[in-house]
């Protein structure tokens, strides 16, 4: 999957382009939160893609957008206390949106198929004995 693949290298790209940061004791807290809530979204799209059913699947692309929005709130924190570069911060900022772009439109059509099969199972079925539906 495109968007797997892409929130996966952001993940590795923002864990190598946080490395700076390990000596320093005051930005461990940012750097961890941010590297915890990148590496969270081709997580939740891994895990929801291996669920059994279209309605888990778009639950956990929600939990995805949610992990995005934590992360360009990091971000942001990070680039105003000069813990990442302007340079750096906008890679990531682009990078996010993009992929949350990507998430949006995949849960859509997740949840169209979810509505689809929905409709298929609401359907009445006919008795085996009348032939009316039960």
């Amino acid at each position: 999957m495109r968007v797997w693949q892409r929130a996966s290298a952001l993940s590795v790209a923002v864990y190598r382009g946080t490395e700076l940061l390990d000596g320093n004791v005051g930005a461990r807290h940012y750097q961890m939160q941010l590297r915890r809530a990148v590496a969270s979204i081709p997580a939740n799209i891994a895990e929801g893609h291996g669920q059994q059913s279209a309605a888990q699947f778009a639950r956990y692309l929600s939990n995805s957008t949610g992990s995005i929005a934590e992360a360009l709130s990091h971000c942001a924190e990070m680039r105003s206390l000069s813990l990442l570069s302007d340079e750096r911060a906008k890679y990531i900022d682009a990078e996010l949106t993009s992929i949350r772009g990507m998430v949006l439109s995949l849960r859509r059509y997740v949840q169209a198929k979810a509505r689809s099969a929905n409709k298929l199972r609401l359907r009445p079925q006919p008795s085996r004995e009348n032939g009316e539906p039960e």
